[in-house]
């Protein structure tokens, strides 16, 4: 699992890439990311939040960190 920063733009191809090589992983070959949208439940006193969740097939790095 990694966590962006609150607040900051959808991350581009090169930060993903380097966020997977930091947990010791890469993408898998033909693997492409998917998305995934979900919204803080409307009763709560804060205005809505969105979380967008990205996953894709991944395999460890040879000698990684996994």
């Amino acid at each position: 699992m990694f966590t962006w920063p609150t607040f900051s733009p959808v991350p581009s191809i090169e930060e993903r890439s380097a966020a997977l090589a930091s947990l010791g992983f890469t993408l898998a070959d033909g693997a492409e990311w998917e998305w995934s949208e979900d919204t803080s439940p409307a009763y709560h006193p804060h205005p809505v939040h969105v979380a967008l969740m990205a996953a894709a097939k991944v395999q460890p790095v040879p000698g990684g960190a996994a």
